[in-house]
């Protein structure tokens, strides 16, 4: 009888404390989720650099997302050879080889050890969190297509069309390339890089593993069948979403620096 007193008193005593995480049902599966980690709200950012932005001019950025401005001038081709078989009733069986070049990209990185779709999520993060800051984002795929649509040059090498799009419709060029880094909890770093397209200038360079800073769960008294016991949550990996969102972060920070120290010369 004593011990079912004193264990009325300690749960009487848990639910008045802390209400919103007592379990009082021993044995069973707790009665509430448990508390996501949420990140800690970072300093004022986006409108300091919307700020920053709008008194550089609100230039327009061209993205390259884990795809690299190099110094190649000329594209690189590889012949390839196909064999196709066919069969047909009047001819039989018929073998035709043909030949054709392929243009290979090696500024274009893979995205490994990501799958495709942590890749597709942190990239949307990233591109995201910049709108919300009013930049002015051109994706690097779509400048090219529509550059050599603009100019109609069959034939032209796909890395003078790429250059007449940036140097055309950008007045920044952005860099993003991912890199592997054992130690984030992508196991990417990121490598960043922001380049003046008229005066070569490089505007800023910095590598980061975008690691956000993530507010620990609260613990909690579960319900078991030998009483209440308290858990406290273990630490939980950011998501691709919260990481693209704090590198986004990390970039306009750095932005709203450089730009407030382009303004000051200017004034200077």
């Amino acid at each position: 009888m004593r011990n079912a007193f004193c264990m009325l008193g300690v749960g009487l005593a848990m639910l008045t404390a802390r209400p919103g995480y007592v379990q009082i049902r021993p044995g069973q599966p707790p009665t509430l989720a448990p508390p996501a980690l949420l990140t800690t709200p970072p300093p004022s950012i986006i409108g300091p650099f919307a700020d920053a932005y709008r008194g550089a001019g609100q230039p327009t950025v061209v993205l390259f997302w884990n795809v690299e401005f190099d110094d190649e001038t000329e594209s690189t081709r590889e012949s390839v050879d196909v064999t196709r078989e066919s069969r047909t009733p009047d001819l039989g069986e018929r073998v035709v080889h043909t030949q054709s070049d392929r243009v290979l990209n090696p500024a274009k990185r893979s995205n490994a050890p990501l799958t495709p779709r942590v890749a597709a999520e942190l990239e949307s993060a990233f591109r995201t969190e910049l709108r919300l800051g009013k930049m002015h984002i051109l994706d690097r795929d779509k400048a090219v297509r529509f550059t050599q649509a603009e100019r109609d040059r069959a034939g032209v090498d796909p890395k003078l069309i790429e250059t007449d799009a940036v140097r055309g419709k950008a007045d920044i060029l952005l860099e993003v390339l991912l890199v592997r880094d054992w130690t984030s909890e992508l196991s990417i770093g990121f490598q960043v890089a922001l380049t003046d397209v008229k005066t070569g200038e490089e505007l800023e360079t910095f590598y980061t593993l975008a690691q956000p800073v993530l507010r620990t769960a609260p613990g909690r008294y579960v319900g078991t069948e030998h009483g209440f016991v308290w858990e406290q949550p273990t630490g939980v990996a950011a998501t691709p979403v919260q990481v693209g969102t704090e590198l986004a972060d990390e970039l306009m920070q750095s932005l709203t620096v450089a730009f407030g120290k382009k303004a000051a010369a200017a004034r200077g």
